[in-house]
């Protein structure tokens, strides 16, 4: 609707002046008019008014100018800060959609009092809930602490191959501490062959054995660890499941025996060293070997090891293993002391001794029987590697007879000797027999003097230990027979 004054100037200049005349009027007016968007029009609706003017309270006004309240709807585009809760392990980036108030700036066109529709752009701040996914490591995972419910393991790294995987995920064939994080250790597939339990709750320490270890009695361990080199490992008594010997089971980690160094063990009891790694066995020995003492689980003077003690004027008989042990030396018609015969021991068997040689025929001592050597059984869950001669079990020498006033005893015989057992995930074992090898027999006495017989080594053809040698003159003794080989067995796990 045009102002009234601007319809009075073109209805005056239409009827009574000429119609070129009243047109340039009107456009005078109208160009008044734009030129004063100010002034104030009737009107009824906005189609009443000029571009730019909207009907407000009966007049025309310029978009902009006015008060009111209304309600409106409009789409926008803006930037917002907002917070929010979402679930996910890690740390990433996720796209939420979230409600949230804000204030924008924005021009719209509508229609009525108080109601309208626009479109506008704006900026404006937020609260919102939202989700999210993202990629990353999980949070913790790798600081040593588990958290329950979270990690299956937590062993201070995130590594693979350990145990405990970079997602602290208890990998195959390990077990690590439950309730806690640790460190995490190889679990046995099979058996240990004898060993009752093998379950641990945390790893044991690892054993590098570079020194000398000195010698452990397995028959005094009862504190539940044993110290060697400095280092604590748990240790204690268990039954053999399989044949009823009574075993010292020891548990280390890993095991690497370098530098020459070297632990021998004592006692009736078997030593069994279980390796929750891998055990590689290179410069240095572990030794059942019996000297002095017999080594540890060497077989006493039994049943089955009796016949070797020699008869006056003859040598001990050797001592008996996988191999039987020689006979003594005789001298006359007297035969000397036969070897021990084996009684199929078994993998974990120490051998026995060697007879005690014969007196003289005044009394004087024959030489005593030398112990057999001792059993010994490693087993390691991963890799066991082991280098020859770096694990022994062989039978000590038997001894010479005394001498008293011209008199002669005459030689003891040879121990046999022991056993080994390898068990390993994987074997890498170049031990020849000759770690098990039998005793020599003890030698004679006086200028005539026999030999002991030469203990069986596992590598000439016969397993068995050599015969003494009798005296080849008057006042001398003879020697005692060697000690049968012993035996060495592997076996994967």
């Amino acid at each position: 609707m045009r102002a009234p004054w601007l319809d009075a100037a073109y209805h005056a200049a239409v009827h009574h002046l000429r119609v070129p005349l009243a047109l340039a009027l009107f456009l005078l007016a109208l160009v008044a008019h734009l030129a004063c968007p100010g002034r104030p029009s009737v009107c009824e609706s906005a189609l009443d008014c000029a571009s730019g003017s909207t009907c407000l309270a009966g007049s025309c006004v310029p978009v902009g100018e006015g008060e009111g309240e209304g309600e409106g709807e409009g789409e926008g585009e803006g930037e917002g800060e907002g917070e929010g809760e979402g679930e996910g392990e890690g740390e990433g980036e996720g796209e939420g959609e979230g409600e949230g108030e804000g204030e924008g700036e924005g021009e719209g066109e509508g229609e009525g009092e108080g109601e309208g529709e626009g479109e506008g752009e704006g900026e404006g701040e937020g609260e919102g809930e939202g989700e999210g996914e993202g990629e990353g490591e999980p949070t913790g995972c790798g600081d040593g602490v588990l958290e329950t419910g979270e990690e299956q393991c937590d062993d201070g790294n995130t590594g693979d191959g350990d145990g405990c995987s970079f997602t602290c995920g208890i990998e195959p064939g390990f077990g690590c501490p439950a309730g806690v994080g640790g460190t995490c250790w190889r679990v046995f597939r099979v058996k240990p062959y004898g060993v009752a339990n093998t379950d641990r709750d945390d790893a044991p320490p690892d054993l590098d054995l570079t020194c000398n270890g000195g010698t452990i009695s397995t028959d005094d361990v009862f504190a539940g660890y044993a110290t060697i080199c400095g280092t604590q490992v748990p240790a204690g008594p268990q039954t053999s499941v399989a044949d009823g010997r009574q075993l010292l089971v020891v548990q280390v980690r890993n095991l690497n025996v370098r530098n020459s160094g070297n632990l021998a063990f004592i006692g009736q009891r078997v030593p069994v060293i279980l390796v929750f790694g891998d055990a590689v066995i290179a410069d240095g020995a572990l030794d059942v070997s019996s000297g002095t003492e017999p080594g540890a689980g060497a077989r006493d003077n039994s049943l089955v090891c009796a016949g070797g003690t020699g008869g006056s004027r003859t040598g001990g008989g050797g001592g008996a293993s996988i191999g039987a042990g020689g006979r003594g030396a005789y001298g006359g018609v007297q035969n000397g002391g036969a070897g021990g015969l084996p009684d199929s021991p078994g993998v974990l068997s120490g051998g026995c001794p060697g007879g005690m040689g014969g007196p003289d025929i005044d009394g004087t001592a024959g030489g005593s029987g030398g112990y057999g050597g001792g059993a010994i059984q490693i087993a390691a869950a991963g890799m066991l590697s082991v280098a020859q001669s770096s694990v022994r079990a062989q039978g000590a020498v038997g001894g010479s007879g005394q001498i008293s006033s011209g008199s002669v005893g005459w030689g003891g015989g040879g121990g046999g000797g022991g056993s080994i057992l390898l068990e390993g995930g994987t074997l890498e074992v170049s031990l020849d027999r000759a770690s098990v090898q039998g005793g020599r027999g003890g030698f004679g006495l006086g200028p005539y003097a026999g030999a002991g017989g030469l203990g069986a080594d596992g590598v000439s053809p016969s397993q068995d230990g050599a015969d003494g040698e009798p005296p080849s003159g008057a006042n001398s003794s003879g020697g005692g027979g060697g000690g049968g080989v012993g035996s060495i067995v592997t076996q994967g796990l």
